[in-house]
């Protein structure tokens, strides 16, 4: 058997191989009902996130001596892409 009949054959081989591969994987997609009883939530709960973050920096200290101000205004450039 010359080397180009073999390498024929094997490539059809292979792309036989590959479609009945796929074809088994559509059928058993095709199959499969979803379900209809999933209760999805409306989103996630922050209701309790500033009362947890309080109650995680309240024991925190500042061991440096350092002042460390509360920001009042906003911090930064109003516009980063201009020129420093």
């Amino acid at each position: 058997m010359k080397k180009s009949t073999f390498n024929l054959i094997a490539s059809l081989l292979f792309i036989v191989i590959v479609l009945v591969a796929l074809y088994s994987i559509w059928g058993v997609a095709s199959n499969a009902q979803p379900s209809l009883t999933t209760n999805y939530s409306v989103g996630p709960d922050f209701s309790g996130i500033e009362q947890q973050a309080t109650k995680l920096l309240s024991g925190l200290e500042n061991n440096a001596g350092i002042p460390l101000p509360t920001p009042t205004d906003k911090m930064g450039k109003s516009n980063p892409f201009t020129s420093p």
